[in-house]
């Protein structure tokens, strides 16, 4: 199977990254944990109403689709916070409605996903999301953003 030109860019932007990254204390250090091809990347925090909103870009750089956790109709999203040192779990803002299609979102190669999170406390954040190869999700994996820092 060739890949798409789209999935062969993200490829090449990821070669690039890696060779930068050889400077770098590790190549997670700048575009996060990948899992199963799948990069979730944190925008800068932009000053919103009540706090700091920022964009998430979740992308598939594989040739394969990639299956995601659901919360309603979006990804399901995990939310950590650097305390003391170790990555807390924070509560869910929202509970999950009832989606409106069952099963998981499917992320085909080349075509993002954005969702935007208004955060209202300062602190150290990250955020992940659960990936598989698998519509089951029986080979899930959490791909996890680069730490990012909000101050509203």
């Amino acid at each position: 199977m060739k890949p798409s030109p789209k999935a062969f860019l993200a490829g090449a932007a990821l070669a690039a990254a890696t060779a930068v990254g050889a400077c770098s204390s590790s190549l997670s250090d700048l575009v996060g944990v990948s899992a199963h091809n799948v990069y979730i990347t944190p925008g800068a925090p932009v000053p919103a109403a009540g706090g700091d909103s920022v964009y998430f870009s979740i992308s598939n750089s594989g040739v394969a689709p990639a299956y995601l956790a659901r919360c309603g109709d979006v990804p399901a999203l995990d939310f950590q916070v650097s305390t003391n040192g170790a990555w807390v779990e924070q509560e869910p803002a929202v509970t999950c409605p009832a989606p409106s299609s069952p099963g998981p979102i499917e992320l085909d190669p080349g075509t993002p996903i954005v969702i935007a999170f208004l955060y209202t406390d300062a602190g150290h954040y990250r955020v992940g999301i659960s990936t598989a190869t698998k519509a089951d999700l029986s080979d899930a994996a959490m791909a996890w953003t680069i730490p990012f820092d909000v101050s509203p």
